[in-house]
């Protein structure tokens, strides 16, 4: 989690994607406002 540690209005939140023998195999990832986007979101 980036809780406005490079742009000061900014908060950005990444989960791996795990294959079935649980290895990462891709990332999501959601950037919004931090306003908007409060640590429970």
């Amino acid at each position: 989690m980036d809780d406005r540690e490079h742009k000061a209005k900014m908060r950005c939140i990444a989960v791996p994607v795990l294959n079935r023998k649980g290895r990462a195999v891709a990332t999501i990832s959601a950037t919004d406002d931090a306003e908007r986007m409060s640590p429970l979101r």
